[in-house]
């Protein structure tokens, strides 16, 4: 078949893993080799698959009648080679739409997989590998305006072997330290603290968020008033979401007090607001990270959860370990 086998070994799962030299014909060599196994074979083999390097494109501004069909064929179509080309043909076959929802502007928004080098084609931006990030801790506080509290957490992030955390309702913003990043209302912000956080790349902030960019992952503080209207918390969502799909091609987390209420994160009642955080959250394909039915905000008459965390993550990365620690008071 003129096909040249570099590595052939067993992977931990049973599976047996056939690497061939890389070059311009690899691609036809690797489906030569497949549909020679699988004729030989037959239902024996079970699956044959093709390993390669993969890159998720969002695509926006879609009318709201356009269907996954057809944003499939416009991105085959938008991917050179000619008819022949096996290499062209198999990046063309290995697009995938993976998601298509309805923003609250009335337009569309895409999700597709595809072939690396093929998203690098259609967006016309380099696609490279994203860098790994070593494990973040991270901690949400409200600190109610408290000097106590804001003096105790230093202590408590070098105590807890804090890396991050998402401050909501500072008394003040510390001048010196050029890992605070606070919101423009001074409401909330992101702090990179200790030596085991990643080096700030980047940093951004709006009215009720703050934002820093570590590697490939962007973190979000978020805090809005339960004192405004649904109309004015909408608009606050708008906002919000345009930062954050500036960031489409990162990880993201988002987190915070945002005072709203949904069975979503176990909240016993919803709420107008909740709805518009849950429609929010579902437009840009985030994913709620609250566990269990612990409250976050506590007084002698009142008890609720209004303090979120939402995620976007690529695959093979999580959050682990959320909880509200209780032992932990501002």
């Amino acid at each position: 078949m003129g096909v040249q086998v570099t590595v052939m070994r067993r992977t931990r799962d049973g599976h047996l893993l056939v690497e061939l030299a890389k070059g311009v014909g690899s691609v036809e060599a690797t489906q030569k080799l497949s549909s020679a196994i699988a004729t030989r074979l037959g239902e024996a083999v079970g699956a044959v698959s093709h390993l390669g390097q993969y890159a998720v494109v969002e695509i926006v501004d879609l009318d709201a009648v356009a269907t996954k069909g057809e944003v499939l064929a416009a991105l085959r179509a938008a991917i050179p080679g000619a008819e022949d080309d096996q290499a062209g043909i198999y990046d063309r076959q290995s697009v995938q739409i993976t998601g298509l929802w309805s923003t609250r502007s009335g337009q569309q928004i895409a999700t597709a997989r595809m072939a690396r080098a093929s998203a690098s084609v259609i967006t016309r931006i380099p696609v490279r590998p994203r860098r790994p990030i070593a494990m973040i801790r991270c901690m949400q506080i409200n600190l109610n305006h408290c000097w106590a509290a804001q003096q105790l957490l230093k202590q408590t992030v070098l105590d807890q072997a804090i890396s991050v955390v998402l401050v909501s309702e500072q008394l003040r913003n510390p001048m010196e330290d050029a890992n605070w990043v606070s919101s423009d209302d001074n409401r909330c912000a992101v702090v990179a603290v200790g030596h085991s956080a990643p080096p700030i790349e980047d940093r951004g902030s709006g009215t009720g968020f703050a934002w820093n960019k570590l590697g490939s992952l962007v973190i979000y503080s978020c805090y809005y008033t339960p004192n405004c209207s649904v109309a004015e918390f909408e608009e606050y969502l708008s906002r919000l979401e345009d930062s954050i799909r500036v960031h489409r091609d990162c990880q993201v987390v988002v987190g915070g007090d945002l005072n709203t209420h949904s069975a979503t994160w176990c909240c016993p009642r919803d709420d107008a607001r909740g709805l518009l955080l849950v429609n929010f959250v579902i437009s840009i394909d985030l994913m709620s990270c609250n566990i269990g039915s612990t409250p976050t905000y506590v007084r002698y008459n009142a008890r609720s959860i209004v303090d979120v965390t939402f995620a976007q993550l690529e695959p093979g990365a999580e959050i682990r370990n959320w909880r509200v620690r209780s032992d932990l008071n501002s």
